[in-house]
């Protein structure tokens, strides 16, 4: 078994690095907005230890493209329509007005767009539009950008994420589509409109303001791993979690997860552990 990816352990006392003292009146918050090197930390600061430290292109382009594999049986890498599913995608994206007209205009709007319909009555596709792509992929390009910025690419460190963040987005629609050779109204709607929103909107920076303060974002990824037995993709997953603090308390937190799996609960913080 090749692992792909695996989390680090926190750094011994003697290697970690020295706490950063801050100015009186300063904020001393995980989620810090700016490091010394003046670049941008909201959801990425460059730890070396725990999931942050497996985070990069690569791992969030395998788990994020590769994401839906964990919902098949089949995750041999070398036995699916690659070719077959890459044509109809793009031909669904040169032809959005035959896609469109062939699903029904009525039908797209009120499944795919807008939440008018439930997943009970057939439709309710708007749900992981929404939360998936526009909310959690967003902040996952807003993460990419920090890495870039943060590894050598200060010049255009947007331009990097985007262009990392359509290639996943874009391999993910080519494993869902499958074998299929109809149009694909779903991949039309997550590229064309969900993915390419996510990014106009966490461009914002009142959008990143607002989940990187006291409402907290970010990724957790799989550690995917090859066997090379039958060239099978395993463990590739993402999932984005968000966490709220609980009024009156310090160490207490509402988080909720969506993607790998769907969970609401509470987390609690251990001090000096």
């Amino acid at each position: 078994m090749l692992t792909l990816g695996a989390c680090h352990s926190a750094p011994p006392a003697s290697l970690a690095p020295a706490p950063v003292v801050q100015a009186a009146g300063a904020v001393a918050n995980d989620s810090v907005k700016r490091d010394s090197t003046r670049h941008t930390t909201r959801f990425y600061a460059n730890r070396p230890y725990g999931s942050e430290a497996e985070f990069n292109p690569f791992s969030t382009w395998i788990n994020e493209a590769y994401d839906q594999m964990r919902t098949s049986p089949h995750r041999e890498l070398l036995q699916r329509p690659y070719g077959t599913a890459v044509k109809t995608i793009l031909r669904t994206l040169a032809h959005p007005d035959r896609t469109l007209s062939h699903f029904g205009y009525r039908n797209w709007l009120r499944d795919e767009v807008f939440p008018l319909s439930l997943k009970g009555a057939g439709g309710g596709q708007w749900y992981p539009n929404y939360q998936l792509h526009l909310w959690g992929s967003g902040m996952t390009y807003v993460r990419l950008a920090e890495w870039y910025e943060q590894h050598g690419v200060e010049s255009h460190p947007r331009l990097a994420a985007g262009i990392t963040a359509f290639a996943f987005h874009f391999w993910n629609e080519v494993l869902e589509n499958g074998p299929s050779t109809l149009h694909d109204e779903d991949g039309l709607t997550d590229l064309l409109i969900f993915d390419t929103g996510s990014i106009i909107l966490w461009n914002q920076d009142w959008m990143q303001r607002l989940f990187s303060g006291r409402v907290e974002m970010t990724d957790w990824y799989g550690q995917a791993s090859i066997d090379p037995s039958g060239v099978r993709l395993e463990n590739a997953y993402s999932m984005v979690m968000a966490r709220v603090p609980v009024p009156f308390t310090d160490d207490w937190k509402v988080m909720t997860t969506a993607g790998n799996a769907f969970l609401v609960g509470v987390s609690r913080r251990v001090r000096g552990s």
